[in-house]
């Protein structure tokens, strides 16, 4: 009973932050329960409090092994969302143009509504030697009344897991197909690398490469390949709070010029527990430049988008090992092209395990 185990201790530790030994047991079993990124995580704060130098020295052998990894797996989020945007579409009913002002139906602005948000994946773990073949395939969905703004994704990523010593490379073949209201919309297909290395006990450090082809199936002048890169950086201050901070650059390089674009982006977040509650805090700036104009615009494209959230997991009304989650976001994109400018506010309300 390895969940029911892991929410009883999540529940000493909302009482007692300090009492490691708890703290280090939660690891082991959310290694056991294949969630490798919250052992990881909860090792850290560990290592930010007061250690005797022998459980120092099992904590650092942890995270070099984490070798009790659940073969089999799936999860599961649920949440509802009141969305004042969710087109992300200009609030403006006209857009101008080179050879005037151009109206704006009603499907095309601003648009307001609440929906469900589902996020799922399964995955499977097989061991190769000393290192696993990792397969998992997941789905995205954010669905509305009005059909028409449906969002939804499936993916699918396979590819081998590496132990280099502390390191772990992960290396896959990914795949993806993306429907919107309801109509086919684009397919990717590519390759990804991603380096976790620790720096101390406190620190990790993440660097992950992708390079994608998208397909799109309305407008294939938006065709090409995607390049990214991104650098992250995970700090715990102490056993309940942690910051981070991630820097990524991206290239879309399309078959129409107009449509290839660099993109650059920052994000700073942390959480902080207070009691059996888990606050949650991120800023985000990213900006996006395309290399020409359309010919229907009289300037290319030039975006800045800043994006803040707060957030809060409430695990003291947990019911059956999930807690209520309440997120608050708030967006602001600011662009040249009148069609891509815009506000968005948003409040989540859904449920995420409570430990």
């Amino acid at each position: 009973r390895k969940r029911d185990a892991a929410l009883l201790l999540r529940q000493i530790l909302d009482e007692k932050p300090d009492a490691q030994r708890v703290r280090l047991e939660l690891a082991s079993l959310l290694a056991q329960l294949g969630d490798l990124s919250s052992a990881r995580r909860e090792l850290r704060a560990v290592s930010a409090g007061p250690l005797a130098p022998e459980v120092r020295l099992l904590v650092e052998r942890s995270a070099i092994a984490l070798r009790s990894i659940k073969p089999f797996g799936a999860s599961l989020q649920l949440g509802l969302a009141s969305d004042s945007n969710i087109n992300r579409a200009t609030r403006s009913d006209t857009l101008g143009t080179v050879i005037g002002d151009f109206t704006l139906d009603e499907d095309a602005r601003e648009t307001s509504g609440t929906g469900l948000r589902v996020d799922g994946q399964v995955y499977t773990r097989l061991p190769l030697a000393r290192h696993n073949l990792s397969v998992s395939a997941g789905t995205s969905a954010n669905l509305y009344r009005d059909d028409q703004f449906n969002d939804v994704s499936v993916s699918l990523r396979a590819g081998p897991e590496l132990a280099l010593g502390a390191r772990r490379l992960s290396l896959a073949l990914t795949g993806a197909r993306r429907w919107f209201g309801g109509d086919f919309l684009s397919d990717q297909a590519g390759v990804s690398a991603d380096l976790l290395q620790p720096i101390g006990s406190r620190t990790q450090a993440r660097l992950g490469l992708a390079s994608t082809r998208l397909l799109r199936h309305r407008n294939s002048l938006e065709e090409g390949w995607n390049h990214g890169a991104s650098l992250q950086l995970d700090r715990a201050l102490a056993p309940t709070r942690a910051i981070g901070a991630s820097l990524a650059v991206g290239r879309m390089a399309a078959r129409d010029p107009a449509y290839s674009n660099w993109t650059r982006g920052l994000n700073l977040y942390g959480y902080q527990e207070v009691g059996p509650a888990t606050l949650t805090l991120s800023l985000a700036a990213s900006r996006l430049t395309a290399d020409e104009r359309l010919f229907l615009y009289p300037e290319k494209r030039r975006e800045t988008l800043l994006r803040g959230q707060v957030g809060a997991v409430f695990r003291k009304a947990s019911v059956a090992g999930f807690a209520p989650q309440l997120r608050l976001i708030v967006e602001r994109n600011r662009s040249s092209v009148e069609v891509y400018d815009y506000k968005r506010r948003a409040v989540e309300i859904g449920v995420v395990r409570a430990f």
